[in-house]
């Protein structure tokens, strides 16, 4: 007599996990939009693999703990130290002795006079030159212009690097005695995001390193220390909330699904509170040494003008220290996933790589406009310039990797062909 309860209770708890898991796909669906458990599927996926077995997809922390700082470019790698600058590329890369890094599998020149390029940028460029530097040289040596010589790429872009950093990064090398017959500079994104969202935001300088006052403070406040220790966590929280629902059981499940997303987007919020509450002690106690001059803390209401100015001063400097010195130089504007109609987002994309609600979106909606016009005047001033803002516009695969700008091994390939071509068209001068 006893089994017919049962079996109506059984019954009845699985109606129940049924009539919940439809409430919570309808609830996503109405939240998320189409396609929800799919998608979130797929940033789970991401957001617990990464740093794991992506090497050189990932940005540098944002703490900037693997860099020392230098007293003529902001910041370098730690030449001392053993944590790379991306996530799980520690061990398949090794610092030099002025800071920047290689491949330790990278084989040095064969010949006693190759064709040296060198990357200059920020973190897409540093990728791009570690990542895809084979391929790049591969086509450059193939071009006419090369005239049989071997080609080497070296690269000289750091995460995080913004102008005038690269253009101080030549002057550097040029001092030193490095010989460079090429110079890449592919930029443009961290011109415009990372004063806004950092200096700024913390009261210093535009024109400085980011976060240089964070960088150079010579002792962090208990406030600071304690705030970091919190986003770390936060962090770390985030990845071990995506191992866990990417478990088999809760997986296919939109009741997990949507229950993962609520709190991943919680943390991320607050992981962005706590930044934004590290800019504001910063703000608050930072020395006037940090800040830099008054007038560059902010160049107008609206400081992306004045950072677009900034972007093309910096490199007609950096093209007129080249042809002084017999080296050739290339500018190319990088691409970027929130510059409107650039790209078909994947599915992928949209879930791990794409926020509409990003600030990044909006000065790039705003600022890529200003470097593109910028870029007509430095290619009306001689400027060897290369808009490759569109360079994914026909590509429907899967690019970007995260929300913020990078992408993966497909993109620098499909970058590698139009700067080649730019190189061979100004080695053939």
């Amino acid at each position: 007599m006893r089994v017919r309860p049962l079996l109506h209770g059984s019954l009845a708890f699985v109606a129940g996990i049924a009539l919940l898991e439809t409430l919570s796909l309808g609830s996503g669906t109405m939240l998320f939009g189409r396609g929800f458990l799919a998608r979130t599927r797929e940033a789970r996926a991401r957001l617990s693999s990464a740093g794991l077995d992506a090497p050189g997809d990932a940005e540098v922390p944002s703490s900037l703990r693997p860099y020392v700082l230098h007293p003529y470019l902001g910041f370098v790698g730690d030449a001392e130290g053993t944590a790379g600058p991306v996530v799980n590329s520690k061990a398949r890369l090794v610092p030099t002795e002025l800071g920047f890094f290689r491949r330790r599998d990278a084989a040095a020149a064969k010949s006693a006079d190759p064709i040296r390029i060198g990357i200059f940028g920020g973190s897409v460029a540093f990728q791009f030159g570690l990542w895809a530097d084979d391929v790049l040289a591969e086509a450059v040596a193939a071009s006419a212009a090369a005239a049989g010589r071997e080609v080497v790429v070296e690269t000289y872009a750091l995460p995080g690097h913004k102008q005038p950093q690269q253009l101080f990064t030549l002057l550097y090398l040029l001092v030193l005695g490095r010989r460079l017959d090429v110079v890449v500079n592919l930029d443009g994104f961290n011109e415009l995001a990372l004063p806004v969202s950092e200096n700024l935001a913390q009261g210093s300088a535009a024109i400085y390193p980011r976060s240089w006052s964070l960088l150079a403070a010579t002792s962090a406040s208990a406030a600071l220390r304690e705030a970091a220790a919190d986003r770390s966590a936060d962090a770390a929280l985030r990845r071990m909330l995506a191992r866990t629902f990417s478990a088999p059981v809760l997986r296919q499940s939109p009741t997990a699904a949507l229950l993962w997303k609520l709190l991943d987007d919680a943390l991320a919020t607050r992981i962005a509170d706590l930044d934004s509450a590290a800019g504001a002690t910063l703000n608050d106690g930072i020395p006037a040494a940090l800040r830099g001059p008054t007038s560059a803390v902010r160049p107008a209401d609206d400081p992306l003008p004045e950072l677009a100015r900034l972007w093309r001063q910096s490199s007609l400097l950096m093209q007129q220290i080249c042809r002084a010195n017999g080296i050739a130089y290339v500018h190319a504007l990088q691409p970027n996933q929130y510059v409107p109609d650039s790209k078909p987002l994947a599915p992928s994309e949209l879930a791990s790589a794409f926020r509409p609600d990003h600030p990044y979106r909006a000065l790039v909606e705003r600022g890529y406009p200003l470097l593109v016009e910028q870029g007509r005047v430095l290619a009306e001033s001689g400027v060897r310039f290369v808009d490759l803002t569109m360079v994914f516009a026909n590509e429907r695969k899967p690019v970007y990797v995260d929300d913020c700008c990078h992408f993966g091994m497909r993109g620098r390939l499909l970058l590698a062909p139009p700067v080649a071509a730019a190189i061979s068209a100004a080695l053939a001068r």
